[in-house]
């Protein structure tokens, strides 16, 4: 519904990189989407207008179907393939033609994007650092002493 594009022959070096990247950080994040939802990480309003994402049934609501199906080891999220999708999303939003006003519908979107990446990737930086401070602490971190339950059985 949102129309943009390029001029002058663009589309076929900068527009296709942008394309790329973008369902790059959508193909990544697509399979971790109700985690990061879980963490008010939301996918912003155009993505959502999508066909897969605007479905109804909530078991096809993915275009990574094969991470679902397929019988490998499933990745985790991490920090570090997030920030280099967010590089290179801000690679691509720095140029000059976001400035074109046919892009003030979508950029803002991108945008949204790459806060909610951040957002979730500045999350597992401060869950690793919080699990790394405990794990390297001479303290336990359970306490038998303070976290065991006695329950007496009946029989």
């Amino acid at each position: 519904n949102k129309k943009a594009g390029w001029r002058g022959g663009i589309h076929q070096t900068l527009g296709k990189e942008f394309v790329e990247r973008v369902a790059n950080a959508l193909w990544y994040i697509d399979p971790h989407l109700k985690l990061l939802q879980s963490r008010s990480c939301y996918m912003p309003a155009l993505f959502k207008e999508l066909a897969t994402y605007a479905s109804d049934n909530t078991d096809r609501n993915t275009y990574n179907i094969a991470y679902h199906t397929s019988h490998h080891k499933k990745e985790s999220i991490s920090h570090q393939r997030l920030d280099l999708l967010i590089k290179s999303l801000e690679l691509s939003i720095v140029q000059p033609w976001v400035n074109d006003s046919e892009w003030d519908n979508i950029i803002p979107d991108i945008i949204a994007l790459v806060d909610m990446m951040r957002k979730y990737s500045e999350h597992l930086i401060k869950s690793n650092t919080l699990m790394a401070a405990i794990h390297h602490n001479d303290d336990s971190a359970h306490n038998p002493a303070n976290n065991s339950h006695m329950f007496r059985v009946f029989g």
